[in-house]
């Protein structure tokens, strides 16, 4: 069971495919509730029937959309600070402002590939660590 979100030819930009995904996700959601809590609650009690609607509508969307897992993903990064609050936009600074990120499509990759590397390995070399890398427990 999938969503029908746009392919990369149908959007812009990582934020357009983000918000297309979104409104899948919702509209997904609200098809499953709408639909499913009236059939249940009908004759029976309308508090089963909303809460059937609310947990199979949460079902049909967790499994065809991919907004959600982003967006729980994001949050706990963001709390442990392992990530900005703001991903997009430190994305789209990074992109527009420093040059430091290109976009191909709609993914961000890193302009260059020494960057790359060097961010990705917390050890290096050297035996210096990478600016910000933390040791692991």
């Amino acid at each position: 069971m999938s969503a029908n979100v746009p392919t990369t030819s149908a959007v812009d930009s990582p934020r357009d495919l983000l918000a297309a995904d979104r409104r899948a996700f919702i509209g997904l959601w609200s098809t499953g509730a709408l639909t499913t809590g009236p059939v249940f609650g009908y004759g029976t009690r309308p508090w089963l029937g909303a809460l059937w609607g609310l947990a199979f509508g949460t079902l049909l969307a967790t499994g065809g959309a991919l907004w959600w897992r982003y967006s729980v993903a994001r949050l706990l990064l963001a709390a442990r600070g392992r990530l900005p609050w703001r991903i997009m936009h430190f994305l789209n600074d990074a992109h527009v402002h420093r040059g430091v990120l290109r976009r191909v499509g709609t993914v961000y990759q890193f302009r260059h590939l020494t960057l790359q590397r060097y961010l990705a390995h917390p050890e290096h070399p050297s035996g210096e660590r990478a600016a910000g890398a933390q040791r692991s427990p």
